[in-house]
């Protein structure tokens, strides 16, 4: 994928979780990710459809209290959302708004955000992904 950072776009990217493999726990999940520097995301709807996240950041970071107290939000600039199209098998990109605005530092610094039971991703000034405890209960969730 181009839109990834140059230094990861020959990479062979590696599964370190996947629901219908390793149960719908938060806690396998953080468990299995939080050690990765950087993870791009992959949700499969009920529906077919297919959108997701390269987050630029380890999701460890969510435990850092002393930043947490600052903001509960991290990563860069990096990050971005995307979506399949459907007919085309590729991806649109939603990059971070500093990338193309003439005052980058006035825009938002941080897009990821996690508790013991939810994963936000933000994209653009709103919440494009948010996976709660609710959605991986659901057993048709894959």
């Amino acid at each position: 994928m181009s839109a990834l950072p140059p230094r990861l776009q020959l990479a062979t990217p590696q599964l370190l979780f996947r629901l219908s493999n390793d149960g719908a726990s938060f806690t396998h999940l953080w468990n299995k990710i939080d050690q990765a520097e950087q993870t791009l995301l992959l949700i499969k709807t009920t529906t077919g459809e297919k959108f997701g996240a390269y987050c630029s950041s380890s999701w460890a970071e969510r435990n850092d209290r002393r930043e947490r107290s600052k903001s509960k939000y991290f990563g860069t600039g990096e990050s971005f959302v995307w979506v399949l199209e459907e007919e085309l098998e590729l991806p649109i990109i939603y990059g971070w708004v500093g990338n193309n605005n003439e005052h980058p530092d006035a825009c938002p610094q941080m897009f990821m955000a996690a508790g013991d039971k939810s994963l936000v991703v933000d994209g653009n000034y709103f919440c494009s992904v948010l996976v709660t405890v609710m959605i991986l209960y659901q057993p048709t969730i894959r």
